[in-house]
This record gives structure tokens, sequence and C-alpha cells, in this order.
């Protein structure tokens, strides 16, 4: 009598049943419990079902595999919908067909395949063609497929349309690109003008002081209040271009960035001011200051502008304090505060005293171009920094100066004759 092998099931448990001949009259019976193996060949079979369930649910996704020889295998509604081709259609295709024809001459397909082998998966940006030749960016993401031997079975490829979006990064890159070029020509339009400017103005200011020496003692108080009211004009007219030149220069004529010790840089700008004298008997308070990278010409300008700054803008009968001090944060980037005891202003004020020209105060009580803070600001976006500013009328003011560490990968403080090759 040959073996008879079948199946029992038992409420909650599978077993494997084996009938047997042990001689002519007896039979041998073998219960091999299978429950596990059914269990699990169970969940398997509902998991194949429910990431096929999924896949074919994705519509914004192209997901398809490829076989080890890189023909399609497999053809999800998404990839259908992406690309226009049914399964049946591209069912045993090869991969190049979904590439530009340019692609395939070059074997650029195979070559992705094979380095997917390599690497075990791979990102790409690249050309897809559809049915009907038309063309669409897409994102692809290849992974090859192993067993557990480590034999390359195939690839799962995973394609979204990056078309919009890569339209859009090149629009901005244009509109970028645009804006450089417009803000250095902005610059450099502002550096000649301002440049030509000079030389009408020291003629006039050289006929001025002439005019004065010739009619010295020969006018009247009338006469002598309209020469000295020229000359004053002459002087706010040379403080406006320089003003104008110096704002030129961060852009058109910045030097290269190089560790910069901020601390010995405040210090050597604090010891060439005339404290004691111009100020008031003034006080700097220099503090802790890290080292950062960046254009120290530019940096020593800022410094001084703020300094300077803070004891100008002092309160009659009051000691000017200025205080410096910064730190370096966790993020990669340097805190820079200046602070003083001086007038202070309004709040609503804040946006307006970093535009160039604008005053707060008149000429006759506070000297300057209203230059110094808007050359400060474009230093700081110059280093991909920024500046803000707190303040209290009669409270004094405080700047901060937020500057990264390293200038590493910015084109903005190369040496300009580099940084527009």
């Amino acid at each position: 009598m040959p073996n008879y092998v079948s199946k029992l099931r038992v409420p909650g448990a599978y077993f494997n049943l084996m009938i047997f001949a042990l001689n002519d009259h007896d039979l041998g019976i073998a219960f091999q419990n299978v429950s596990e193996l059914r269990n699990a060949q169970r969940i398997l079979q509902e998991n194949s079902q429910m990431i096929l369930l999924m896949v074919e649910s994705v519509r914004d996704y192209a997901i398809f595999r490829l076989d080890a020889e890189g023909l399609v295998a497999s053809w999800s509604i998404g990839a259908e919908a992406m690309y226009g081709y049914t399964a049946e259609e591209i069912l045993g295709s090869p991969y190049a067909r979904l590439r530009p024809l340019e692609d395939t001459e070059e074997d650029l397909p195979q070559k992705q395949l094979n380095e997917v082998g390599l690497e075990g998966s791979v990102r790409s940006e690249s050309w897809c063609v559809r049915k009907d030749n038309s063309r669409f960016w897409a994102n692809i993401v290849l992974t090859a497929l192993r067993d557990e031997t480590g034999t390359l079975l195939g690839y799962a490829c995973v394609a979204s349309d990056a078309t919009q979006r890569r339209r859009s990064d090149q629009a901005i890159e244009k509109q970028s690109a645009a804006l450089t070029r417009s803000n250095t020509e902005l610059a450099q339009f502002a550096y000649v003008a301002s440049h030509d400017l000079n030389a009408p103005l020291h003629k006039v200011r050289a006929f001025a002081d002439r005019l004065e020496a010739k009619l010295e003692g020969k006018l009247d108080d009338e006469g002598r209040d309209y020469l000295s009211r020229m000359l004053r004009a002459i002087d706010g007219m040379q403080h406006l271009i320089d003003g104008l030149l110096e704002l030129a220069r961060v852009t058109t004529r910045g030097g290269g960035a190089e560790v910069v010790d901020l601390g010995a840089l405040a210090r050597d700008v604090v010891e060439s001011l005339d404290l004691a004298g111009a100020h008031g008997n003034a006080r700097v308070e220099v503090g802790g200051l890290p080292k950062i990278n960046a254009d120290p010409l530019q940096m020593r300008q800022l410094l001084q502008n703020l300094i300077s700054n803070g004891l100008k803008f002092q309160r009659p009968g009051t000691r000017p304090i200025v205080r410096i001090r910064g730190k370096a944060t966790d993020d990669g980037r340097c805190e820079l505060v200046v602070s003083d005891n001086g007038i202070g202003f309004d709040m609503k004020y804040a946006e307006r005293v970093f535009q160039p020209f604008q005053r707060l105060n008149s000429r006759s009580e506070y000297e300057g171009s209203g230059m110094g803070l808007a050359i400060c600001q474009k230093i700081a976006a110059r280093h991909g920094g920024t500046i803000t500013v707190t303040s209290k009328p009669e409270h004094g003011t405080e700047f901060k100066v937020v500057l990264p560490i390293s200038q590493e990968g910015r084109l903005e403080c190369l040496p300009q004759e580099k940084a527009f090759r």
C-alpha cells in the first residue's frame, strides 16, 4: 500500500497527516504540526496583497520593477499614468525605453543600473520619455534587490515628475543671477557717479576757499554769512559723496575672507578713537569676542561705525559708555552686540535708521551723512548675516549683528575679481 499524505485541520492548529503500511495487516499514522508554517505563509500572503494594494493605489509616483537584465518585470497604475504605457505594452521592455535617445546612445541607463548594483541604491534626476515621446524631468530612486545569498534579482524603481519644481528652481536661479548682476551694476554705477562728482566739487571748494581768502575783511555780516553757508553746504555734499562711495565699496571693492580676531580688532579700533578729547572722556568696554572668517577691513569698518555711533549720540551731561560683547552660538554663528547709554530713539524708526541718508536728528545737533548704519547693514548682508536694533528714548541703543563664523562656499566674500569671473 502506498504512503498517503494529507492535511488535517484542528481548530486553531494545522497538521500534516501521513498514513503508511507497517506490514500486510497494519497501518501507521504520523502527524506533523505545521501551524507556525501555515500562519507565517498566511501573514506573508496578506502582507504581499497589502503591499500590492498600496503600490496600485499610488498615482503620483511611478513604481515598477526591473529584472536582473534590466527588463520591466512589473508596472503600477502610477507608472502607467506617468509614462503612458499600459502593463501589456511595457512588460519585457528594456529600462532604456523610458529614457531619451541621447541617453541610450551613451548607454547611460545601463551604466546607472551597474552603479545601483555596486552602491545598492542611487537617487538621480534626469529626463524621461513618455509613450507619446514627450519628456518630463524625473526624480528617480533605483534600489538593487538581492536574495539572502546576495544574488541580484533585479531593481525596484520609484519615479516622480519633478518638471514643475525644476522650472521653478531655474526661474529662481535666473532671478537670483539677474538680481546679483543688477546689484553689482548699481554698486559700480554708484561708485563711478560718486567718484566723478568729487572732481567738480573739489573745484568748487578750491574757488570758495580762494574767494574767502580774497574777500577776508571786505565782507559785511550778511556776506560772511552767505560765504559760511556755502562752505558748509560744500562740506555737507563732500560727506554725502564720501558716504556713497563707502557704501558702494562694500560690494565693489570687498576683500577676501580670512580669520579675524574680533576682540583684538575691537580693541585696536578703540585705541584709534579720541575718547578723552572729542568724545567727552567716554568709556568703551570690550568683552569676550570670538574669531570668525570674514573680510578684515569690513569688520573694522563695521565695528568703527557702531562704536562711533554709540559715542556720537550721547546725552548731554552723561559720560558716554559703549559696551561690546559677543559669543559663538551652537549653530555656527557669531552674535556681536554693541550697546550704549545714549539718547536712544523710538522703535517705530528702527528700519529707517539703516536706510542711506536717513537721519533722526538734525546735522546741527549731531554731525554725519546718515550712511554709517546703512554701510553696517550692507557689510552684514555681504557676509550672510543680519543686523538689528533695540532702542528706547533716553535709555540707549543696542545693535546686534549675527554673522556666520565660516564663509566657506560663499562667493560674496571672495575677492571681487574672483567672485565675478
